[in-house]
């Protein structure tokens, strides 16, 4: 019998594992959401993700195509988030 790899559990339908998305800043990224040109939840996810690796707002701003003022909110809560877990961004 060929044992198959257990799937992976991912936190959204992007494919993000919960543990990526962890101190995610649902509430504040919100209202961005209600708006009828608003970036949409996987491009927020995106950005996030690439926050707690380290990435800079203005790089972040350019390859995901996400405001800069949104860029920086979830720039500062994934410092905010690896501060509190005691990790500093990459």
């Amino acid at each position: 019998m060929v044992e198959r790899p257990q799937r992976r559990r991912t936190g959204s339908s992007d494919g993000f594992t919960q543990q990526a998305l962890e101190g995610f800043p649902a509430r504040e990224v919100s209202p961005w959401l209600l708006t009828p040109d608003g970036p949409g939840l996987a491009r927020l996810h995106n950005a996030w993700v690439l926050a707690t690796d380290g990435y800079a707002t203005q790089w972040i701003t350019e390859h995901i195509d996400l405001p800069a003022e949104q860029v920086r909110v979830l720039v500062e809560a994934a410092h905010e988030c690896l501060a509190n877990r005691g990790r500093q961004p990459k």
